[in-house]
């Protein structure tokens, strides 16, 4: 049965962290500067100012900053070595070094310098997620207000719309009141007109 601490170990050294740092590889020729693209503690893919023998066993001095200058050492073969299309500053050549051993207290540098890489990396992503939620609670809030303040505008003219309505009943009432009193006729000219009284019949 595998332990977990194996497990653990294994992780960590599979884990690339893209980290800038200068290096030398020292081997049969003349030493090879070059900065890395990542780093794992299975080794780096790196740009080099220089050409590479590959399969050839070199060692690679590593700048780790965490280390007060000193340089973690590892034994390693390069496995690739392309010249670039379009070269950088950092280099002309794209290589590829596979660590094989380490001296016990260059292994532990480079595992702490990892670790805390790691650590500030998740810090990071946290803080970062952290503010992701913020501004998208911020701006759930703000269309939210916006909403409001569109529903509150729409309530307004529909109520200004219905007053205005309601007006204009009022008005039409009024004036058909005003029409159908003006065709009513009056109590005077409803009153039917005095019969003339009959002269009484004159005695023979």
């Amino acid at each position: 049965m595998i332990s977990p601490d194996f497990r653990a170990a294994e992780r960590r050294g599979r884990t690339r962290y893209r980290i800038r740092i200068p290096f030398t590889l020292k081997g049969n020729g003349d030493p090879v500067q070059g900065t890395t693209r990542n780093i794992s503690l299975l080794g780096i893919s790196a740009y080099s100012k220089g050409p590479v023998d590959q399969v050839r066993p070199v060692d690679c001095c590593l700048e780790i900053p965490a280390s007060s200058g000193r340089q973690v050492i590892a034994r390693g073969t390069v496995t690739r070595c392309h010249p670039m299309a379009h070269p950088n500053p950092d280099g002309s050549f794209e290589i590829g070094v596979f660590f094989r051993e380490f001296r016990l207290e260059d292994e532990k540098t480079l595992t702490h310098y990892l670790e805390s890489v790691s650590s500030k990396e998740q810090a990071e992503i946290a803080t970062a997620y952290k503010e992701l939620k913020k501004k998208l609670a911020d701006r759930k809030r703000r269309k939210q207000a916006e909403l409001r303040k569109k529903r509150l505008k729409r309530l307004a003219r529909l109520r200004k719309k219905q007053w205005r309505e309601a007006d204009v009943r009022k008005k039409k009432l009024a004036r058909a009141a005003k029409k159908a009193a003006a065709r009513k006729p009056s109590a005077a000219s409803k009153k039917p007109a005095a019969s003339k009284a009959r002269p009484a019949p004159k005695k023979r």
